[in-house]
């Protein structure tokens, strides 16, 4: 494939992990009311997926598309699928029991664990520009989500929850981006999609906990969820596909500063100049290195 070709496809990546940030946020800001409606966070998580099962599902019936559960690519995606589902409850727990603007801080280091562990993988140092635009991006997202507020006891628990769950993240993340190679990206999907599903009753069993939304308005949040999400999960494998975990980690990051956006038009919330510099710091970060990746792609095409 020629390096313009190449360029063309990580373009295309980097828009998908666009959509699927946006799509992200606005499902985070959806699920945040329906939680005042009093449905429960691990409900809201099995709806989500089982929106995505239901939407790949038909779509691979029509397309045959599916990916055996029993071949090596279909039990890895299970594998990833956990991996994705645990770090998807774990982070609404440390959110619950920690404060909200640690608890996102702290998972947003996935793209730093991205970053080294493929780098590791792939037996090579991570690039010195790279490193410097992750930790702009995240110290971004500590500006935007910082709210002002002090917190004079920390849940140690939350803590070490958010931080696991940006490894399990993280290693969803690689495991995708490895497997998809020569993979339909939908039905890996839709196989991850399933495993968090059964995963997610299972807990809903064990903990008796089960509570959809006690109003109309409830259920026509869950809705708008149901529609965002499928949306959101299949541009981020897709996005990985084509531009590699890496760089979807890094987009991702702008993830955050959508919510708070989000929160500030539908939410009547405000924005502390400290946010403003924040959203400033993450988008000026992924910009950069999208910027330097393309200016060095145009070498190497003048090279060769």
């Amino acid at each position: 494939m020629s390096q313009t070709g190449s360029e063309r496809l990580v373009f295309k990546g980097v828009m998908l992990a666009l959509v699927s940030a946006l799509t992200y946020a606005s499902s985070l800001v959806l699920s945040a009311t329906a939680f005042e409606y009093g449905m429960a966070p691990l409900t809201m998580t099995i709806m989500r997926f089982l929106a995505v099962a239901v939407f790949l599902g038909g779509y691979l019936i029509v397309t045959r598309g599916f990916v055996p559960i029993l071949t090596l690519p279909g039990r890895y995606a299970i594998g990833i699928g956990a991996f994705h589902f645990s770090g998807n409850l774990m982070m609404m727990i440390a959110v619950a029991i920690a404060p909200v603007s640690i608890s996102i801080v702290l998972f947003y280091t996935f793209p730093a664990i991205v970053l080294v562990v493929s780098s590791m993988l792939d037996r090579k140092m991570p690039g010195g520009i790279e490193i410097i635009t992750i930790v702009i991006a995240i110290a971004g997202v500590a500006l935007t989500v910082n709210t002002g507020e002090t917190h004079s006891a920390i849940n140690m628990l939350g803590v070490g929850l958010a931080l696991a769950a940006a490894i399990a993240v993280s290693m969803m993340m690689i495991g995708t981006q490895r497997l998809l190679a020569g993979q339909n990206s939908v039905g890996v999907t839709f196989n991850l999609a399933i495993t968090s599903v059964v995963l997610g009753i299972v807990a809903s069993f064990v903990s008796g906990i089960f509570a959809m939304p006690n109003s109309a308005e409830g259920y026509w949040t869950l809705l708008f969820v149901m529609v965002l999400y499928p949306i959101a999960l299949t541009c981020a494998v897709l996005a990985i596909g084509l531009a590699g975990a890496v760089t979807v980690a890094l987009v991702l990051c702008i993830e955050p500063v959508l919510t708070v956006l989000l929160a500030v038009g539908f939410k009547n919330e405000t924005l502390t100049p400290l946010q403003i510099c924040g959203v400033a710091l993450v988008i000026s970060a992924i910009v950069f290195l999208q910027w330097q990746r393309s200016k060095r792609t145009g070498r190497r095409s003048q090279v060769s």
